[in-house]
């Protein structure tokens, strides 16, 4: 008997089976190279994605308006008692809403027409943000409830459409690309709470929160920078 030793594996082989003696060969041959190649470090091109980390930024900026500080400002300075059951009302409406309207929007977004959906969207929302200040009772939060759930869902659904596509496309550092946008997300929540923190030392809880819906209805015109391939096609 011939024993032959690998890193890992020990084959006991017949001297008189030459084809068990070739396939081992060939078998670590097959090994070694694919460990070489495994060897070899992926590097994220970062210059290659710049616009979608800048489009990011908005996103998320808008995202934490809609989605925390509208509904904050709504509970303390427009609904009055029983806010907890009033804000889950109005939630159910809008997402009755946002049901009844995502398929349509999805077959829009499947036909080619995803980015002009993505900029009609956001350019509606912006203006959305410069009517929340005027709202004073709850049936303008209501109204505004039913109307933002699409609105958002017509900019979002093709914006991550796109994200995703972006991180499938990038064999190698997939991981790496979408822990890096995530990254990016948290710095910006951050820097967002973190500036209103300041701002709520200087100025009125109210008069922080309407500016931010100024604030908003400029800076989530970025989200059109972003340049996702998987919205040409």
């Amino acid at each position: 008997m011939v024993s032959m030793h690998t890193t890992d594996k020990q084959f006991v082989l017949s001297r008189s089976d030459p084809m068990q003696l070739s396939f081992s060969v060939n078998t670590d041959q097959r090994m070694m190279t694919s460990i070489n190649k495994n060897k070899k470090r992926r590097k994220l091109k970062i210059k290659e994605h710049i616009r979608d980390y800048i489009s990011v930024i908005p996103f998320t900026l808008e995202n934490s308006v809609s989605l925390i500080i509208w509904p904050l400002y709504a509970a303390i300075f427009l609904l009055g008692s029983n806010v907890f059951a009033k804000l889950g009302g109005i939630i159910t409406v809008s997402t009755i809403s946002m049901i009844f309207l995502s398929r349509a929007i999805g077959r829009v977004i499947d036909k080619s027409r995803g980015r002009d959906l993505l900029r009609l969207g956001t350019v509606v929302n912006a203006f959305l943000h410069l009517v929340r200040p005027f709202v004073t009772n709850i049936t303008g939060v209501l109204a505004v409830g039913v109307i933002n759930e699409p609105i958002t869902a017509s900019y979002r659904m093709p914006y991550m459409k796109g994200y995703f596509d972006a991180s499938d496309s990038q064999p190698g550092y997939r991981i790496a690309y979408l822990s890096s946008v995530c990254a990016t997300d948290s710095a910006t929540r951050l820097l967002l709470w973190l500036a209103l923190w300041i701002l709520l030392g200087v100025f009125s809880a109210k008069s922080v929160l309407v500016g931010t819906f100024y604030a908003a209805s400029i800076f989530s015109l970025g989200i059109m920078s972003e340049r996702y391939r998987a919205l040409d096609r």
